[in-house]
């Protein structure tokens, strides 16, 4: 997952103390780079001050974090390559090297809490609308005893209940269930995988 927000967090600190900046895009979100960057231009930032590529890491970033003149590496990555950029970064001029690598996000929730509102903060933390593919994504969530069951029962038998309505309504609209759609057994929340096909309207069940 790109997260935008990154190089605008990277970039533009770095501006305010007058130094200039590389940044390497993904080629999968080589779009988003460019964007940003005509977001630097139309700010009035000048020519070359921040710049945009996009390649491979082992092509470009290996590059940023060998050169001499470069004095410091943000890097947001796995723990595999920030190896990689350290080890470049004292073989070469001993830069400043800031990492962000595999982290594991924590969501506490406590006894006080509005638990509508745990609930739904859970499921924003885990990052499901996008399959959880987010380096901030919430990878555990830590339950105060005092509210364990009741929010145990609540994000699970809410979530059981919606995926069901949207197959059900996935059958209504005429879609082929080419398979699951059913319960797993009679305990838990647990759901067949289900595949739709001739789907034939951009409805609800599509969509989620």
């Amino acid at each position: 997952m790109k997260i935008s927000i990154l190089i605008y967090v990277k970039e533009l600190p770095l501006r305010l103390v007058d130094f200039g900046a590389i940044h390497r895009n993904e080629l999968s979100g080589a779009l988003i780079g460019f964007t940003c960057f005509r977001r630097f231009q139309q700010a009035g930032i000048p020519d070359g001050v921040i710049n945009v590529i996009t390649s491979y890491g082992p092509t470009a970033g290996s590059a940023i974090s060998t050169h001499m003149y470069v004095d410091a590496v943000s890097s947001t990555g796995s723990t595999e390559v920030g190896k990689l950029v350290m080890g470049a970064a004292a073989a070469s001029n001993l830069k400043t090297v800031s990492l962000e690598l595999g982290g594991k996000s924590p969501l506490v929730i406590f006894n006080d809490v509005d638990i509508n509102m745990a609930v739904q903060t859970a499921w924003q933390a885990t990052k499901i609308s996008v399959q959880g593919e987010v380096c901030i994504a919430g990878s555990r969530i830590y339950v105060q005893e005092g509210i364990y069951d009741e929010f145990l029962k609540k994000v699970d038998k809410e979530q059981f209940d919606k995926v069901i309505r949207y197959i059900e309504s996935g059958k209504r609209e005429g879609a082929t269930l080419l398979t699951g759609g059913k319960a797993i057994g009679e305990k838990g929340y647990y759901i067949e995988p289900t595949i739709f096909t001739d789907v034939k309207n951009i409805v609800i069940y599509f969509l989620e």
